[in-house]
């Protein structure tokens, strides 16, 4: 029954994202000295590919099979050693090609130290990143013991970059490793892993970071019920690709004839955005005394004593409105059509449900003869 699920959630996933899924992703579970345990991954994949374990406890952990293809269950066994001393979470990767599914043994520390944490904030693109990891230890630890060192990763696993941390010792018994990495990377998400080791083992640490540059990037507009001659609501999509936050910005959009004169246009309301995230501007366009055509738009989105600003194009329809000019463009008419893939998945989610309700019905008819 199990599998069937699995298998039903796998089919769903790669009929919206395409070939190349592992259903679950993840599994986290304590360490227990002894533990032996069975875990079960569903591939889909596109060609057959051999499986390999990466990471950390792969001499623990072994395979029901070596290769793998289509759509095909992996059980992953591990048998854990009665005492292990690599502290927090160790990663266990099961891979086929470029998918790989997760499981995550988290080990406690012995207690010598008090609440290990490594901090690493967002920074911009050749800018500098300051690693490091206050360490607290109990009365009589030598400090001098410990060492720290960090590797980062992108998004997809690869590594970019390693480096050791530097002890510098402060008053009170607290010692901060730490090192100043200058980020010449691209924009993007990153994960830092650290190690520190002492006389008693080894403690893992993780932490994600980002790295962007300085500026807003419209990324997706929409006009889901848009009329032309009334009030339609306009969605703009905004990325900070910065590395600090932004206060009350906004967008200004004027529609341009042809002869490069403004013929209307409209303000969003002020947002704030995270750093690296993204936020939705909302405006509001009278499109009243705009005739059905063709007309450029200046899109100028504002933040403090800043201004990027954006060309686009505008074809206008009575109940159309077709945007040109972002590499992502939303054609979106009043009939809905943009929520075809919505209407897919729900068919399948009802698919499934029925498929469910007719096996419980046929396990209770045979039940009850």
């Amino acid at each position: 029954m199990r599998l069937f699920a699995l298998l039903v959630l796998v089919f769903a996933m790669s009929g919206v994202f395409g070939a190349g899924v592992v259903v679950p992703e993840s599994y986290d579970i304590d360490f227990e000295s002894g533990l032996v345990k069975e875990f079960s991954f569903v591939f889909d994949l596109d060609r057959e590919s051999d499986l390999k374990v990466e990471g950390d406890l792969t001499e623990f952990v072994y395979l029901d099979k070596k290769r793998v293809g289509g759509v095909e269950e992996v059980t992953v066994g591990l048998r854990l050693p009665e005492s292990f001393d690599k502290f927090g979470v160790n990663e266990i990767w099961i891979s086929a090609g470029d998918v790989r599914g997760l499981i995550g043994v988290s080990v406690s520390s012995s207690g010598e130290f008090s609440n290990l944490e490594l901090d690493v904030p967002n920074v911009n693109v050749g800018g500098n990143v300051k690693f490091a990891i206050p360490v607290v230890a109990d009365a009589g630890f030598d400090l001098a013991s410990i060492e720290g060192s960090v590797v980062i990763y992108d998004k997809v696993g690869e590594r970019v970059d390693g480096f050791d941390l530097e002890p510098v010792k402060t008053p009170g018994g607290v010692m901060r490793l730490s090192y100043d990495w200058k980020a010449d990377v691209e924009v993007g998400e990153y994960v830092a892993r650290a190690e520190v080791s002492y006389g008693g083992g080894v403690i893992l640490l993780e932490e994600s970071f980002g790295v962007g540059n300085e500026e807003l990037e419209l990324q997706e507009i929409r006009a889901d019920d848009f009329e032309l001659g009334k009030v339609s609501k306009v969605e703009m999509l905004i990325e900070n690709m910065w590395g600090v936050p932004v206060s009350d910005a906004f967008i200004e959009s004027e529609v341009l004839d042809g002869s490069g004169r403004v013929v209307s246009s409209f303000k969003s309301l002020n947002y704030d955005i995270g750093a690296l995230r993204k936020e939705v501007f909302v405006s509001y366009w009278d499109s009243e005394g705009v005739s059905k055509g063709n007309y450029d738009v200046e899109v100028s989105i504002r933040y403090g004593d800043k201004s990027i600003r954006k060309s686009l194009s505008f074809e206008v329809g009575d109940d159309e409105l077709i945007v040109g000019g972002i590499d992502y463009v939303a054609s979106i008419d009043s009939s809905g059509d943009y929520n075809l893939v919505v209407i897919i998945l729900v068919v399948v989610l009802v698919v499934i449900n029925l498929v469910w309700f007719f096996m419980l019905r046929n396990k209770s008819g045979k039940s009850g003869k």
